[in-house]
């Protein structure tokens, strides 16, 4: 899923999968509907330097909105795996 985040570093929240630009003509789509997969957030953690240590990812079976509930909670999740490192 390193491909729903931005080369800079910032999360990647795809609603529906097969409507996203990120992964139309890519491999990764067919991948993705074959395993069922609809939504997508990939949220990367980063030391303080900045230097990108991961992804946390989720998958969902359905297309769903990450509100910014839920982007709040994987910000939490990023930042725990991020002192973990």
């Amino acid at each position: 899923m390193a491909r729903c985040t931005s080369p800079s570093g910032r999360p990647g929240f795809v609603e529906e999968v097969a409507a996203s630009e990120i992964f139309q003509g890519t491999p990764a789509l067919d991948v993705l509907l074959d395993a069922q997969v609809r939504s997508v957030v990939s949220v990367p953690p980063a030391t303080g330097d900045g230097t990108l240590i991961g992804a946390v990812s989720v998958r969902h079976t359905a297309p769903r909105p990450w509100t910014p509930g839920r982007r709040a909670t994987l910000a939490r999740l990023a930042a725990a795996a991020r002192r973990a490192y």
